[in-house]
């Protein structure tokens, strides 16, 4: 994707949190926030018949960087997005993150 990097993300990891039980519970925080050009894809579609149920995908282009990962999520205009590939440009310059809706 060419364009110019206009819409500010935010990159998040999962980190565990401790809970009053002794216990922990899995959190997502931010540890970045990039400029992308975002683009809309086709949506994943999941199950079938009446549990059929689409997933909204989208591709943000990045500048590149060392500290993206899949399992990380990637939060574009308010909602979070599972990074599901991450894919460099052939001069290495720029990272295109596919990402899928997460699961509520």
């Amino acid at each position: 994707m060419t364009g110019s990097l206009n819409q500010l993300i935010e990159l998040l990891a999962p980190a565990r949190v401790p809970d009053a039980a002794g216990g922990a519970s899995e959190a997502w925080t931010v540890y970045a926030t990039a400029w992308a050009a975002v683009e809309r894809l086709a949506a994943a579609r999941e199950g079938t018949g009446p549990r059929e149920a689409f997933r909204r995908r989208a591709a943000a282009t990045i500048r590149a960087r060392n500290d993206v990962a899949l399992g990380h999520r990637a939060r574009i205009g308010g909602d979070d997005y599972d990074i599901v590939s991450i894919e460099s440009d052939a001069r290495q310059s720029r990272l295109v993150l596919v990402c899928e809706e997460a699961a509520s």
